[in-house]
């Protein structure tokens, strides 16, 4: 699919399917209960800024709305991505909806502030030092609070995708993207040491979640109640106490 030449009949097809992985093995949805709209209702936010980042069709972005609006918070979400054929699908199947904001763009050139800053799946795109790039790009626009989903690296993950998308997912690109998708994923001691490697160093914890999930969780400095001193910050702590009792996200 990253391939500009690819046939766009089956480009659309595998945004659809990419949906479908959203919904049901990507737990993205999982983590931004628990880590934004939890944070938003928790300290009685009525409204709240999202940048999406490498959005694709924008499902995540609006899923993310809408629980919002659920949970008594107004949500608005940018959703940017570099791929002009992603940004159409988007604006054709959420870009009419007020509180989304479809951009086409690099990742690392987007300007301005949001509260939250999220991506789910993206980073196995990059190499170590975009991944870097990126986060500090994001520690200088986003208020409060990162969350990016991305791919376990393993052989349960790389069998287990197998099976489903022979199953489900015919006809497309995301099978085959899958599979490369995940051998490019990631160890948590990997995103650990980008991590030291960048601004959000002592800010951030790395997680997993099954089916083949890690993801980055990290709060800025620059928030209500940002640390100040010595020793480790009372969010990190918070987050690594969530991460001990990931299993009930299972």
């Amino acid at each position: 699919m990253d391939d500009p030449r690819s046939d766009p009949s089956l480009v659309a097809r595998t945004l659809r399917h990419l949906e479908l992985v959203n919904r049901t093995l990507s737990r993205v949805r999982t983590l931004l209960r628990r880590f934004v709209i939890q944070d938003m209702v928790s300290r009685g936010i009525q409204q709240a800024s999202v940048l999406d980042v490498g959005a694709g069709g924008g499902d995540v972005g609006l899923w993310l709305v809408r629980e919002g609006a659920r949970r008594g918070v107004s949500i608005r979400v940018t959703c940017v991505d570099a791929d002009a054929r992603a940004v159409g699908y988007a604006k054709d199947r959420v870009g009419r909806h007020a509180a989304i904001d479809i951009v086409h763009g690099s990742l690392f050139e987007v300007e301005g502030q949001w509260d939250y800053v999220i991506s789910n799946h993206v980073l196995h795109h990059l190499r170590d030092e975009e991944i870097v790039g990126l986060l500090e790009h994001a520690w200088r626009i986003c208020r409060r609070r990162i969350v990016w989903n991305d791919l376990l690296r393993s052989r349960f993950s790389l069998f287990g995708f197998s099976a489903f998308s022979a199953l489900l997912m015919r006809g497309s690109y995301a099978r085959a993207d899958g599979l490369v998708s995940i051998l490019r994923g990631f160890r948590p001691r990997e995103l650990r040491r980008l991590i030291q490697a960048s601004s959000w160093r002592g800010q951030a914890c790395v997680g997993t979640l099954l089916p083949g999930r890690v993801y980055v969780v990290g709060q800025t400095t620059r928030c209500d109640g940002a640390h100040e001193g010595g020793g480790e910050p009372d969010y990190v702590q918070s987050a690594r106490n969530s991460l001990a009792v990931s299993s009930s996200m299972r």
